[in-house]
């Protein structure tokens, strides 16, 4: 097994390639790239992966099902690159409420905490890639979370378990399928992590509407309202001889946002 020590510490700020741009804006939550990017990207990755399906398959006596969440979120990415080498570290500290028709209003007592880093290197001699990657979830406790919902700043702190692995690509190949790479797991890390939040420049509101009808058999409405802030952030994350960042992140966002949803279904007839 390979030690989380052999992690490549972020300690710098390069300015984003164009192509880190888009592999970034591809897999992130959408904070920090341009502020019109982080509304919808960062609010939908929050959105999609917390809230549960509602079952579209009309019942007897069947009455409308409502799903709304609140979630207030503080993302960070710090982005370092040389010659033959590429980091990115994604956080992203959010407070979270739900309220549905079946269970009602659920306010998370702890914040919720998501990591993901990736290292890549290319050997400028043989041309193999390799990549390590890392992430962590939390939603335990152990971690605080001060947020300003005038979006003017925030701060957290928060121990985090982080479980990965490194892959191994030929020369050429990118693909995890190919025969030719390979992929070890990596031990478990335990990093703890102290972040700032500085709201900068203006505020952007926005509010998106969906309708979807299909008579006789449901009816479909979602709302979300969100007001979006870059900002600039630092932070400390380190642990088990592994140093993830020290300093001022490339990108920073802060965010609120509401989502509403309802689905009307007529009974079915005997």
């Amino acid at each position: 097994m390979s030690s989380p020590e052999s992690f490549e510490p972020i300690t710098g700020v390069d300015e984003p390639t164009v192509r880190q741009r888009r592999q970034h804006r591809s897999r992130n939550a959408g904070f920090g790239w341009v502020a019109r990017f982080a509304i919808v990207t960062t609010l939908a990755a929050v959105l999609t992966a917390m809230q549960a399906p509602v079952s579209a398959t009309p019942t007897q006596g069947a009455k409308p099902s409502a799903f709304a969440e609140h979630v207030d979120m503080a993302g960070a990415a710090w982005v370092a690159e040389s010659e033959n080498t590429s980091t990115v570290l994604e956080v992203r500290v959010f407070n979270l409420a739900q309220r549905s028709t079946s269970s009602g209003m659920m306010r998370y007592k702890d914040p919720g905490v998501v990591l993901f880093y990736t290292h890549r290197e290319i050997d400028p001699e043989t041309g193999i890639r390799t990549e390590t990657n890392y992430e962590g979830f939390s939603g335990g406790s152990g971690a605080t979370f001060d947020f300003d919902r005038s979006l003017g700043g925030a701060e957290a702190t928060f121990p985090l378990t982080l479980w990965g692995y490194r892959c191994t690509y030929p020369p050429g190949s990118g693909e995890p399928q190919n025969a030719e790479t390979t992929c070890e797991d990596l031990d478990d890390a335990e990093v703890t992590a102290q972040m700032s939040w500085t709201g900068v420049g203006d505020i952007v509101r926005n509010t998106n509407s969906d309708r979807y009808k299909d008579t006789p058999f449901m009816l479909f409405g979602a709302h979300t309202v969100f007001a979006v802030r870059d900002a600039e952030a630092t932070a400390t994350i380190t642990g088990d001889g592994v140093t993830l960042a020290d300093g001022p992140a490339s990108f920073a966002v802060l965010l609120r946002g509401k989502y509403h949803e309802q689905l009307v279904q007529p009974p079915v007839r005997p």
